[in-house]
């Protein structure tokens, strides 16, 4: 089971695909991606007020596989070094 399938502190934002949901941290998401930034935070938009998006025509694996790269795990944070070493 991959570590986005349920929620976390702050993984709250649902994204709801054709294989099931993932939790992403709707921040950072919005720091990379207009779009996520208007569907998490523009509350004229549903998903925003109701913490959803349902995305059709998109693969479950596809989405898990660029949340791995795109988002900093355990492994990252530890493997960094205070001072850019």
């Amino acid at each position: 089971m991959c570590e986005f399938a349920s929620t976390s502190t702050l993984r709250q934002f649902e994204v709801v695909l054709g294989g099931g949901s993932l939790f992403v941290n709707a921040h950072w998401m919005a720091e990379i991606s207009p779009y996520f930034n208007r569907i998490c935070f523009d509350r004229n938009f549903t998903e925003a007020r109701e913490g959803c998006v349902h995305i059709k025509d998109v693969d479950y694996a596809d989405v898990v596989a660029m949340l791995e790269y795109i988002c900093p795990d355990a492994n990252y944070l530890r493997q960094k070094r205070i001072g850019g070493e």
